[in-house]
């Protein structure tokens, strides 16, 4: 996204890669990654992110990485989301890393995802009620956006696909966050 988690990131971690796909996310994320001299930004799609990081030679930087996905970007991804978790465990798993995912729970998307996206209708567009379906979770707009909140049933899947240990998982109720690692497997 825009770097609006930077701040909170950044003096934590030797390296931030932050990557975004769209050219004017990408712009305020460059302008909010110059507070600091860690962060890098990359243009790129995440569901290719092992090539990604090794095209632009930031693969080896990576000890032990922790790749994060915020805020129900894994909800909006084009191209498949289950492709992107598939690309985050490439880049984490064989390096004894973490993974960090956050989810729009599918039961708050009446209640909590419809007026949120009518306070964001600017950005996204009007909900489109014939395509939008809040029992599965989906919620699109009639400019194209699209966003799957997830289910209970999807939650699992999710991770089941992470397939590392659980270190935490925090539910609340509009969205779920799941961390986990894969660092445990090198002890087994």
């Amino acid at each position: 996204g825009f770097g609006r988690i930077l701040h909170g990131l950044a003096p934590r971690v030797r390296h931030l890669v932050a990557v975004d796909l769209a050219d004017n996310m990408l712009d305020a994320l460059r302008a909010h990654a110059k507070a600091y001299s860690n962060v890098i930004p990359v243009k790129g799609d995440y569901t290719r992110l092992e090539n990604l990081l090794k095209k632009e030679n930031l693969l080896s930087r990576t000890e032990s990485p922790l790749v994060v996905c915020l805020q129900n970007s894994l909800g909006t991804t084009e191209g498949g989301m289950w492709k992107a978790v598939a690309e985050f465990r490439k880049v984490a798993e064989p390096r004894d890393g973490d993974i960090v995912v956050s989810v729009f729970n599918s039961e708050a998307l009446e209640e909590y995802g419809l007026p949120l996206y009518k306070e964001l209708e600017g950005m996204v567009g009007p909900v489109d009620s014939e395509r939008t379906d809040t029992n599965a979770g989906i919620f699109a707009s009639k400019t194209g956006y699209f966003s799957q909140w997830f289910t209970p049933q999807l939650r699992a899947e999710l991770k089941e696909k992470l397939d590392g240990t659980v270190l935490t998982e925090i539910r609340a109720p509009q969205f779920t966050v799941i961390h986990v690692t894969y660092s445990a497997r090198g002890a087994e």
